[in-house]
């Protein structure tokens, strides 16, 4: 018997300006060109005591206040709860900067998005039909990492900090997520649903080029796997935000030399699986929204001091050159990272606004709707009620 209903949106959501990219160095990062498009996506789904939620996801970074408004706009517009509606974004630093409020292309640009993502919820609530569910959790192998590391000295190193030239890595330093997790509603007389939830922070370095718009490999899991399976497909990141593509400690690549690389193998990955995917009886889901506080001792211990002094340079004397200069030196990408760490610290926290938990049977996902943090990727799948 269906006791469950899902439709689909996905509204495409492009600026019609040019402005920066989201991420660090977003202020000099006005967009060139475009690799390929930015969807934001709507999973609508119903129970058997008439619970609606949806699910979002969307291809760029998270901004709080901006999220806060789209989802009261969302509301205003459904009819749907505020509380059951729930967004995630993909995190790529490919997609505009909707956090940028100053300025006013950003700010235009999120009434686009806003609008596209009203226009999705209005084709999901629409789109919904019964539905079988048919889950599972397989595990990858070696598609992601944690890019913090302990070093050969016994020193703490990452992506953008530590001596490298001294040293090797010789473990992580937090345990990574290799859990990927399917989700496919079985609808009669429509095309299915399904939904991959898998930790990986998207990375404008590979073959897309530092100025190019791109929903990065989760666009490119999204086309692969709808057209191999004929499906819906609606990628949601989990705690992603430390957390990338591919290994460095091992010289294992896998042969992915591009986002595309990656996210087709993520695509192919899941197909494989399909056949292990089994049904799920009670189709009632259970959803938790909470907020979260999570501390980075390594960046307090690590790089506050130095990120201090750096922001300290440009904002009081007003010497980007410089600051710049010195934030290369301690492995930081410019100064405005160094801001960013110093932003979290004054916070006390990499705060996680909110922790989103969805389970569906035996199976569930976690996503974050603002700050995401992978070094505590076990802590938050511990919150989730699953």
């Amino acid at each position: 018997m269906h006791t469950l209903q899902v439709g689909f949106g996905r509204e495409m959501a492009m600026p019609d300006a040019v402005m920066p990219l989201g991420g660090v160095g977003m202020v000099d990062r006005d967009y060139t060109g475009v690799i390929d498009p930015l969807y934001i996506t709507c999973v609508a789904l119903t129970d058997e005591t008439g619970k609606t939620i949806l699910l979002y996801t969307q291809d760029f970074l998270r901004s709080d206040t901006y999220v806060v408004s789209m989802r009261q706009a969302i509301s205003d517009a459904t009819g749907v709860p505020f509380d059951h509606i729930m967004v995630a974004s993909t995190h790529t630093h490919s997609a505009p900067a909707v956090y940028h409020t100053p300025l006013e292309a950003a700010r235009a640009y999120q009434e686009i998005c806003k609008n596209a993502a009203i226009r999705a919820a209005q084709t999901a609530l629409a789109d919904r039909s019964e539905a079988n569910v048919f889950a599972g959790q397989t595990q990858t192998d070696r598609l992601n990492f944690v890019r913090h590391y302990l070093l050969s000295d016994g020193s703490y190193g990452g992506d953008n900090f530590g001596d490298f030239k001294n040293n090797t890595i010789v473990d992580h330093a937090e345990p990574n997520d290799p859990h990927m997790q399917v989700i496919r509603f079985a609808r009669e007389g429509k095309q299915d649903v399904v939904m991959v939830n898998w930790q990986a922070h998207p990375d404008y370095n590979t073959g897309i080029g530092e100025t190019n718009i791109s929903a990065d490999f989760p666009g490119a899991l999204r086309d692969k796997l709808g057209q191999d399976s004929d499906t819906l497909v609606a990628y949601f990141t989990a705690a992603s935000g430390d957390q990338n593509p591919k290994s460095r400690i091992t010289e294992d690549n896998h042969g992915l030399e591009t986002y595309r690389d990656y996210g087709e193998k993520l695509a192919e990955y899941a197909f494989e699986h399909y056949d292990e995917l089994k049904p799920v009886e009670n189709t009632a889901f259970r959803t938790t929204t909470r907020d979260v506080v999570l501390t980075v001792d390594h960046e307090l211990e690590h790089l506050l001091p130095q990120a201090m002094e750096i922001w300290d340079i440009y904002k009081t004397q007003g010497n980007k050159k410089l600051a710049n200069e010195k934030a290369y030196e301690i492995g930081l990408s410019s100064c405005f990272h160094a801001s960013a760490i110093c932003r979290r610290a004054n916070l006390g926290a990499t705060e996680i606004r909110e922790l989103n938990a969805l389970s569906l049977g035996p199976v569930g996902f976690v996503t974050c709707t603002f700050e995401m943090a992978s070094e505590h990727a076990m802590e938050l799948k511990e919150m989730a009620p699953f």
